[in-house]
């Protein structure tokens, strides 16, 4: 126990707050099955509670947020740089961007150009298909202008994982840019999910979207996909989920 409690102390002292409490979980969900199988007696996370308390997810940027983030990502190296405005232009999540693979897309250079993610990737285990709008096009051609192996915005065979330091680094542009404005407050906090979460508020708010197609957009399975809905709602949404993301993209080009 004493280890595990070092190990998630680091995390939390490192910033990696969320981080420290799914460490916690992947670690009980471990040693139960230790414990089931009878490889140990006692799990030793059997009493360790979550490191960090969690802050409420209902966080989204207003549109003057969300430049000021886009251009804070100028801070950042090329790479990390396009994850960030991935993540605002596909509304999925970080993992599925950061591990985006050149053999999960299809059609580039055509207005039929889609990233498709295997069931093996995606939160719900369903395969996933999320069509590419051109301003979304343009941040893989500037990937793909540097050495990269099978990952999209990776270096050779790894992905790109964005972290504290790089949130960090936009805080930073953030703040400068703001007081050069004369604006004394900071920005109030945000994570990565954020991005995320704030498509689909614009995409609802700004687009006037329905309901089942930004469900589709970010392939969630509740709502209108959920429970008994689910299994007679079969529909795909394809030719509504690009115009989703393609009239999203402008919106975003329209703010900035």
């Amino acid at each position: 126990q004493n280890d595990v409690d070092a190990l998630l102390t680091r995390l939390a002292d490192r910033g990696v707050t969320t981080g420290a409490n799914r460490t916690l979980a992947y670690l009980k969900k471990f040693f139960k099955w230790c414990a089931a199988k009878k490889l140990i007696e006692l799990a030793p996370t059997l009493t360790v509670e979550k490191p960090v308390k969690e802050r409420r997810c209902d966080r989204w940027f207003d549109a003057g947020e969300l430049v000021e983030v886009w251009w804070g990502t100028e801070a950042l190296p090329l790479r990390p740089r396009l994850v960030v405005r991935s993540l605002l232009l596909t509304a999925q999540r970080r993992g599925e961007v950061s591990g985006m693979r050149w053999a999960e897309l299809s059609g580039l250079g055509t207005d039929e150009a889609v990233w498709c993610l295997p069931a093996a990737r995606t939160k719900n285990d369903r395969p996933h298909r999320v069509p590419l709008s051109p301003k979304m096009i343009e941040l893989i051609e500037e990937a793909r202008e540097q050495e990269t192996g099978e990952f999209v915005f990776g270096a050779g065979d790894k992905p790109l994982w964005l972290g504290s330091r790089e949130k960090a680094r936009i805080d930073t542009a953030i703040a400068a840019n703001r007081l050069a404005a004369g604006v004394k407050e900071p920005m109030p906090h945000w994570t990565f999910h954020d991005l995320r979460r704030t498509a689909v508020t614009h995409m609802y708010d700004a687009l006037d979207l329905k309901a089942q197609v930004v469900e589709a957009v970010v392939n969630h399975i509740s709502g209108t996909k959920g429970g008994v809905a689910g299994v007679y709602n079969q529909a795909k949404y394809s030719v509504q989920k690009r115009d989703a993301l393609n009239r999203w993209a402008a919106r975003v080009d329209l703010l900035l």
